[in-house]
């Protein structure tokens, strides 16, 4: 059994879904009884609370899996533009050192039996000029869960990530649709493209979790997000990964 102290949660795009996909899984995992922690290390479109921005996906996910740990550790770096961090930094004044806080991030992964880190954005996303999210994760060394849109489009997507977080010597242990959205016009892909992404990678899918509003994840039943979870996710390849 391959065992880690974390896994990391990437997206092929912004708004996939990752943050449900979070969420849902450590709600599995609390349920089998590990000590589980949850890390946003970098996150744009903070909200202001208690007098500090925070991620509005933080906040969803420590309401809905009842996270004890402080938002400064969960979320060490928060700006408040809805942009990419290293535009957001820019229009904020705000100088991003990624490296700084490389070493908190670390000291972080100890203090829970397994922690489940969500990303922003997709794996090439620009964290500072120098930097982007896929640096951060290959310094981390976490296996990689990918979640993405189950619609026309994905397969090119999803490789691609696949593809640029292997070429950087990390293993994906999945992937995982969220969704379809259902306001959104059937589309004759989605039976079709789990397949075939697995077909030309190898990769391993994990099922689809249903589609969930993120604005209104706060005030979901967790038994409801995580009944869903066991009943269309397998979680087996990612409970094996608890040390």
């Amino acid at each position: 059994m391959n065992t880690a102290p974390g896994i990391f949660v990437t997206g092929t795009d912004t708004d996939v879904g990752k943050t449900v996909v979070c969420a849902a899984l450590l709600l599995a995992l609390a349920q089998r009884g590990v000590d589980v922690g949850y890390l946003k290390p970098v996150a744009s479109g903070g909200v202001e609370k208690d007098g500090r921005l925070v991620s509005p996906d933080l906040l969803a996910v420590q309401q809905l899996c009842d996270l004890p740990d402080p938002w400064e550790r969960m979320n060490p770096i928060c700006l408040r533009q809805p942009l990419c961090p290293l535009v957001a930094g820019r229009l904020e004044g705000v100088h991003l050192s990624v490296s700084r806080v490389r070493a908190d991030l670390r000291h972080t992964l100890e203090l829970h039996r397994f922690t489940v880190v969500e990303g922003v954005g997709g794996v090439m996303v620009p964290l500072t000029s120098r930097l982007i999210l896929l640096d951060l994760m290959v310094d981390l060394e976490l296996p990689v869960l990918v979640v993405a849109r189950p619609g026309l489009g994905t397969i090119n997507h999803t490789l691609l990530t696949i593809g640029a977080v292997r070429d950087r010597g990390l293993k994906v242990v999945g992937f995982i649709f969220s969704g379809p959205d259902p306001t959104l016009p059937p589309d004759s892909a989605i039976p079709h493209n789990a397949e075939l992404i697995t077909d030309f990678c190898g990769v391993p899918y994990l099922g689809t979790l249903p589609w969930q509003d993120k604005d209104h994840l706060g005030q979901m039943d967790p038994k409801e997000l995580l009944a869903q979870a066991q009943a269309h996710l397998d979680l087996e390849p990612l409970l094996a990964l608890v040390p």
